[in-house]
């Protein structure tokens, strides 16, 4: 009887040796990975934007134009698009806006004539080059602007 419980005691402890072996953890370097650092993000004005915009215009014509047809003052709103990149401290770009206005003018002429004008729209695309210090930027710009006017003389005789 004690042969017997010595063997049934070696083979316990030679089972229990191999299930305590299969629950230890895996020792061939595999390491967690290290927390990474992403560093916050250098002020650049690389990029697109869109924007809304608002404003009142004056308006005068030229050659006694504000004779016939009065000055064509009234509000205005729009849409501006463009882009910006940005190679070192130089800043290339172009942007383009277009606005609906209502500037409207009229005058009474002799008689029983009246004359009428109005600026429908106003649109512009421009380049620009300029000078990046920090969060400024010195630029020169220049393009084309262009402009949509109505005008009507009636002339009720």
């Amino acid at each position: 009887m004690k042969r017997i419980a010595a063997a049934l005691a070696a083979a316990s402890l030679i089972g229990a040796g191999g299930a305590f072996a299969a629950d230890l953890p895996r020792r061939d370097g595999a390491v967690a990975p290290a927390p990474s650092f992403t560093p916050p993000p250098i002020f650049t004005w690389t990029g697109f934007y869109v924007g809304l915009n608002g404003g009142y215009s004056f308006g005068k014509f030229t050659e006694q134009g504000d004779t016939f047809f009065g000055k064509a003052n009234g509000g205005m709103i729009g849409g501006t698009a463009g882009y910006n990149h940005q190679v070192g401290n130089v800043v290339l770009g172009v942007e383009g806006d277009w606005d609906w206005t209502g500037a409207k003018g009229e005058k009474t002429l002799a008689g029983p004539a009246n004359a009428s004008s109005r600026r429908t729209s106003l649109m512009t695309i421009r380049g620009r080059a300029g000078y990046a210090w920090d969060r400024s930027l010195f630029y020169l710009t220049g393009g084309y602007a262009g402009g949509g006017v109505k005008a009507s003389l009636t002339d009720t005789t």
